[in-house]
């Protein structure tokens, strides 16, 4: 097994992923692969970037999710840092469990909140209107 930092001749299945995650969380529509490649290298992975991506797998390429886990942690606490927050949605109850067999807590105090179209939208006239009036 291994688990490391994304190298980039895994950037294809990485975006093969993303891809999946992209039509999982968004009821089924697909996003173009070049754009996904083009995010992932220039924002995801970019110079600048603060994130840090990393894969585990077997050596028949299954991908093995308490040593990636294990790794994050290892790596966090390296370089100083004593807490790993991630969002999960309320109805992936394998993933829910998963994360509470590592010992993680869910935390009650906090909320998430979503803004969509056509909020979105009218959020952004109101703001392009401001500008246009001041």
């Amino acid at each position: 097994m291994r688990v490391d930092l994304v190298a980039p001749s895994q950037h294809g299945s990485l975006v093969e992923l993303l891809c999946e995650l992209h039509a999982y969380y968004h009821a089924g529509s697909s996003t173009p692969r070049a754009a996904v490649r083009s995010h992932l290298v220039e924002n995801l992975l970019g110079p600048e970037s603060p994130l840090r991506l990393v894969v585990a797998s077997q050596d028949d390429g299954r991908v093995v999710g308490r040593a990636l886990m294990a790794w994050v942690a290892r790596y966090a606490v390296d370089h100083g840092c004593h807490r790993i927050d991630w969002p999960v949605q309320a109805g992936n109850a394998r993933g829910i469990a998963f994360y509470e067999r590592l010992g993680a807590r869910r935390v009650v105090e906090r909320l998430g909140y979503r803004l969509s179209e056509p909020a979105v939208g009218a959020l952004a006239e109101a703001s392009a209107a401001a500008g246009r009036a001041g």
